[in-house]
């Protein structure tokens, strides 16, 4: 029997994915580094500062947490610019918020951004867990996330429904 439901944030609930690279590729256009769309697919569901790294390997650290830094004020300061609600997700949310299952979030995104993100689509409130990248120490697909959701709510992971 399903006791609690454990969330993807990205594709899920919300797509920022592109929103973020697109942000990212006009400041590193700026700074004379060229991200082409076609390593878009390369980067979804990636650390940026990964991939940024395998990218362009002769960017200072310095560099690179100026351009991180830089993206996340953008994102921040225009949310709703690049925030897109996926279809019949504050629905999905809400409905089973009301029928009593505890609902968590599992993302390997900083919490900042979980929490603007929820916040921009009206759904925060709903969830009693979340469990960001700074809570965990694997990143997806290994399934820590998703185990913390579960430990967290006190429910058995084989009593959870996550949805990726």
């Amino acid at each position: 029997m399903i006791r609690a439901v454990i969330f993807d944030m990205d594709g899920v609930l919300a797509y920022t994915d592109k929103a973020r690279f697109d942000i990212l590729k006009t400041i590193l256009g700026k700074r004379n580094y060229v991200l082409s769309d076609d390593l878009y697919k390369r980067c979804v569901g990636r650390k940026t500062k990964v991939y940024l790294r395998e990218f362009f390997p002769e960017m200072t650290d310095r560099e690179l947490s100026q351009i991180y830094d830089e993206r996340n004020a953008l994102l921040h300061a225009r949310p709703a610019e690049h925030v897109a609600e996926l279809p019949f997700a504050r629905a999905c949310v809400r409905a089973l918020a009301e029928s009593g299952l505890p609902l968590a979030l599992a993302s390997s995104s900083r919490r900042a951004e979980i929490d603007l993100i929820l916040h921009e689509i009206g759904i925060h409130e709903h969830f009693s867990v979340i469990i960001s990248s700074e809570d965990i120490t694997k990143y997806k697909p290994d399934p820590e996330a998703y185990l913390a959701c579960a430990h967290a709510l006190g429910v058995a992971p084989e009593a959870c429904a996550a949805i990726e």
